[in-house]
């Protein structure tokens, strides 16, 4: 799916929008940090909490803007900091990152 289309399906979900469905308590989902961003702030707004596993971006930390949205993996700053105290407790002075490009 797009990441206009989750959002799309979010709504759905959230309003009872799907046929015979009743509007859901909660969310869990949603693939990119971008996605989870948009929907969370809906679903936070409307006071339904709303759980990811791969959304890592730090702005999701804001609990002003957030407060319904809980996450079961580190943020991206958390994984960042871990990186650097692995690197200072072995004195490693030149690493490489390997990335895949995707955002």
């Amino acid at each position: 799916n797009t990441d206009e289309e989750e959002v799309e399906q979010a709504a759905r979900l959230l309003n009872g929008g799907f046929k015979n469905a009743l509007p859901v308590h909660g969310l869990i989902g949603c693939s990119s940090s971008t996605t989870t961003e948009a929907v969370a702030g809906v679903a936070s707004a409307m006071g339904k909490p709303m759980m990811s596993s791969t959304a890592s971006s730090d702005a999701l930390t804001n609990r002003d803007r957030f407060p319904s949205f809980f996450r079961t993996i580190p943020s991206d700053r958390d994984i960042a900091q871990a990186f650097v105290r692995v690197c200072i407790h072995f004195s490693w002075t030149h690493v490489g990152f390997i990335h895949d490009g995707a955002t």
